[in-house]
């Protein structure tokens, strides 16, 4: 029998994948009205599994994963059409690229189990909150972009400060565990 209240959060962060392919392609008439869905699933995926009481940290990660292929798909948009510089992704996609480098050292070390320590953290969910409006602000006030940028760079930067501080701690338990199994 489905389980139709696991199915449909699922569902709805799937849509947010088939929002970063159709992305780049989609006129620019269509990339607000792009955004403003992509960032409205975001909050209803997880509220539906939390009201329903199914959340899994199966569906945090692919939450997270759509969030973040959203993202690198609309700022390199934008970039490759000249909205913003493309000196400017790197700075805004900081948060990811130090998430992506914890979970690509965490996967070959095989320590599967992380991923379902690492849940999403405030400071991740303002950052994420903060890099929307600034995907709105491109096409709607373009003259205000460079003041979302500064806050997308300043929170982002709390927020890949504060996954790593998480991870370095989970990392030393681990060792502390593992050195306490071996003095054994």
């Amino acid at each position: 029998m489905l389980n139709w209240k696991r199915i449909i959060p699922n569902a709805v962060t799937a849509a947010r994948f088939g929002f970063s392919l159709v992305f780049p392609f989609a006129a620019e008439a269509w990339w607000l009205p792009l955004i403003l869905v992509s960032a409205v699933s975001d909050f209803v995926d997880g509220w539906l599994a939390r009201r329903w009481q199914t959340t899994t940290w199966q569906g945090g990660i692919f939450d997270a994963v759509a969030d973040k292929a959203f993202t690198i798909t609309v700022f390199a948009t934008f970039a490759l059409s000249a909205r913003f510089p493309m000196w400017w992704l790197p700075l805004l996609l900081q948060r990811e690229i130090v998430v992506a480098l914890v979970a690509l050292y965490l996967a070959s070390r095989r320590h599967w189990s992380t991923f379902r320590e690492m849940p999403s953290r405030p400071a991740g969910k303002v950052a994420t909150a903060a890099q929307f409006l600034l995907a709105i602000a491109v096409p709607v006030a373009p003259e205000l972009s460079s003041y979302f940028l500064l806050l997308v760079v300043l929170l982002g930067s709390v927020a890949a400060g504060d996954y790593w501080l998480v991870f370095r701690r989970g990392l030393r338990q681990r060792q502390a565990a593992m050195a306490g199994r071996i003095s054994r």
